[in-house]
């Protein structure tokens, strides 16, 4: 992950000398605390592990890391380690290696996974695996978490909306212990200010500031994510611009076939759920609960056959209403033995049930769902992904944008709980 940037004032230059004294001071010590010069040597240059027979007082990795080198910083920056709460997690209820907070502020309270120096963070079961578990619990008494090796330190947040824990910052301290090495080969000068400037948005004196700039940022992000989406939705779904005016060319409204007897508001309908249903499974591909691609190796099989009905008739159809709504057992012959449909579940959330008057009855060129794939969800599932992840819209948004438009005011009376932004909730 890239370093997240945030405008955030720059700390005192008092406040960087002390850490940078600090970093010194714990430096010389590691070393000291190594039986072998070259063992350290290895652990900062080439990232190699360590045993307990490597250092002096023969700690464990792990408790090595914590004593020498975790609990120092934790120190550095002005922190207190309090009670340890027992908190649910795959394994059963455990502790985080440490519950902390600024000394003699409530608040915030960090979670943090220790773990042993040039650990790999990301692997299945280690740091940030841990710390997700922690901010999942209900329990949990804070959102905010930390995973570390000494070295790198990384912050994540845990969305409510998502359910998810999401990573938004990263310090990597080893470039600073590396210039104390050898001062001429490694680091620049330059490049351990900022590394010790990042690290300092931490120190309990700017953490919170540092904190509400980044909850601020987010906001920011959201109105942009949402805005950018939101437009590109209603100008290829609708036909519609920002400004609400008709736009030329083809849209997926114009390219529906409406059963007999059917009135335009439930056309609109019928277009809004057919989107969430697209959406949704498009999510699912990213979150590979589905094939991936099941919607492009769909259409591509389509084109590649001599079959007389749209696309929308010869599979989408069968998708939504055979295998989307109906658990395995219950899915027709020619359905269950499709290797392609056997691996999509049941997921008996409603969406695929009929909620549109004569449903089953409408059809779509093959020009309009084309045009929805191609430029609206292949072009955007990155931001619709955003959108669940920081759940960017509301319904009240969207109720409020779709009534702007004249003759879409049935949509928001209608859709329930079939809104855009109610699908991507739930499918996170």
């Amino acid at each position: 992950m890239s370093q997240t940037r945030f405008s955030f004032r720059k700390c005192s230059p008092q406040k960087r000398e002390n850490l940078d004294q600090r970093l010194s001071e714990i430096y010389h010590n590691l070393k000291n605390r190594f039986k072998v010069f070259g063992t350290f040597q290895n652990v900062l240059t080439k990232s190699s592990g360590y045993s307990s027979a490597d250092v002096k007082d023969e700690q464990e990795p792990e408790e090595f890391a914590k004593r020498q080198l975790i609990e120092p910083l934790f120190d550095a920056l002005g922190y207190e380690i309090v009670s340890e709460t027992v908190l649910s997690s795959p394994g059963g209820k455990k502790k985080p290696d440490y519950t902390i907070r600024p000394i003699n502020q409530d608040n915030p309270i960090f979670y943090v996974e220790a773990e042993s120096f040039n650990t790999d963070l990301y692997g299945e079961g280690q740091g940030l695996w841990q710390v997700k578990n922690w901010l999942l619990s209900r329990a949990s008494k804070t959102d905010y978490g930390i995973a570390t090796d000494g070295f790198q330190w990384v912050l994540l947040k845990f969305d409510t909306a998502s359910a998810q824990s999401k990573e938004f910052f990263k310090v990597d301290l080893k470039p600073i212990f590396l210039r104390i090495l050898n001062p001429g080969i490694f680091v620049s000068q330059e490049e351990v200010e900022k590394i010790e400037e990042d690290f300092l948005k931490l120190e309990k004196e700017y953490v919170s500031l540092f904190l509400d700039s980044y909850l601020e940022r987010i906001e920011e992000e959201k109105e942009e994510i949402s805005r950018r989406f939101y437009n590109d939705y209603v100008r290829n779904v609708f036909g519609y611009d920002e400004k609400g005016n008709t736009v030329k060319g083809t849209c997926l409204l114009s390219k529906i076939i409406t059963p007999s007897g059917i009135i335009s508001s439930e056309a609109n309908l019928f277009s809004v759920v057919f989107m969430n249903r697209l959406i949704f499974i498009k999510l699912l591909e990213e979150k590979g609960i589905v094939p991936k691609n099941l919607l492009r190796k769909l259409l591509e099989r389509y084109k590649l056959s001599p079959t007389p009905g749209t696309f929308y008739e010869t599979y989408l159809k069968l998708l939504f209403y055979e295998v989307f709504n109906k658990s395995k057992n219950s899915r027709i012959s020619n359905v269950r033995t499709n290797p392609l449909y056997s691996q999509i579940p049941y997921l008996n959330g409603g969406l695929f049930r009929e909620v549109v008057n004569k449903e089953r009855n409408y059809n779509i060129e093959n020009e309009g769902v084309d045009l929805v794939l191609e430029n609206l969800l292949e072009k955007n599932i990155a931001l619709a992904w955003s959108l669940v992840s920081i759940q960017t819209y509301s319904v009240t948004f969207l109720k409020r944008q779709l009534t702007s438009f004249q003759g879409l005011e049935q949509i928001s009376r209608r859709c329930k709980v079939h809104t855009i932004l109610q699908t991507m909730w739930w499918s996170s």
